[in-house]
């Protein structure tokens, strides 16, 4: 250990002590930022699945971690992950919510048609890209199976796929539809489909694909049980993933209390 003042060649018994602030914090410190974030964890028979939760604030500190407690593929596991590759050294806290009401339904692509060429169907879900390669002569059922198979082969996605024959078609029939499931249950589970965003990207000749949005749409869970679970804990923001306005009012009387 090296000092700047107390000399290294002193060999006088004594006892001496030296501050060095030249390390220190030049000017106000930075203030201490806390972060509240709602969102949705993955419900498997009405119950949590992973080791979180309900209506419970809990420190994240690793994207990871959010998997193991709310699930993989949930809306809190890429919430955290977002929030975490731009605020490394944030303190987060997540509050998570379970299914709201209505299906899970995110909407469906029905293939049908023979190639009549080789090429790729570029297909486009909440953002991912699942690309199928597509040989001449195959047809759209056959595709539709793979594409379903490749999009369940992605299991940190909010979403799985089934492919089965649309309603009334006949056995040796060359269409089939994905239909696409949510992992949570609330307006977001309705996820943006489309086709050959790139320029480049083109659907292979012979092949149709019809994008149909969902049935109906979803309503978010209640957040009154983790709004009065908030505690007596300060924070700085609040991320709200839901912009209905009951949750939007049941946040607002909070923070208007707070």
């Amino acid at each position: 250990m090296t000092f700047n003042e107390i000399q290294s060649d002193n060999r006088i018994p004594l006892v001496e002590i030296e501050f060095d602030n030249s390390m220190a914090v030049v000017g106000t410190p930075a203030p201490h930022q806390r972060v509240l974030m709602f969102g949705q964890a993955n419900l498997k028979d009405g119950k949590v699945d992973g080791t979180g939760a309900l209506d419970t604030p809990v420190r994240i500190t690793r994207d990871a971690q959010a998997v193991s407690l709310f699930g993989r593929g949930s809306m809190l596991a890429w919430m955290v992950k977002e929030f975490i590759a731009i605020n490394p050294d944030t303190e987060l806290y997540v509050i998570a919510q379970g299914a709201g009401t209505g299906n899970a339904d995110a909407g469906s692509l029905t293939l049908s048609g023979t190639a009549t060429g080789d090429g790729v169907l570029s297909v486009y879900v909440g953002g991912r890209r699942y690309q199928v390669a597509v040989a001449g002569g195959q047809k759209g059922k056959a595709l539709a199976d793979r594409l379903a198979a490749l999009i369940n082969a992605d299991r940190d996605a909010p979403f799985t796929a089934v492919s089965a024959a649309p309603a009334g078609a006949d056995v040796g029939a060359d269409a089939s539809v994905v239909s696409l499931t949510a992992r949570f249950i609330s307006e977001c589970a309705a996820h943006d489909i489309r086709l050959n965003y790139y320029d480049g990207e083109t659907t292979p000749d012979g092949l149709t694909v019809v994008i149909t949005p969902p049935a109906a749409k979803a309503a978010n869970p209640d957040i009154t049980r983790s709004v009065a679970n908030m505690g007596e804990r300060q924070y700085n923001y609040v991320v709200m993933p839901y912009r209905d306005l009951a949750n939007l009012n049941v946040l607002s009387a909070e923070l208007l209390k707070r």
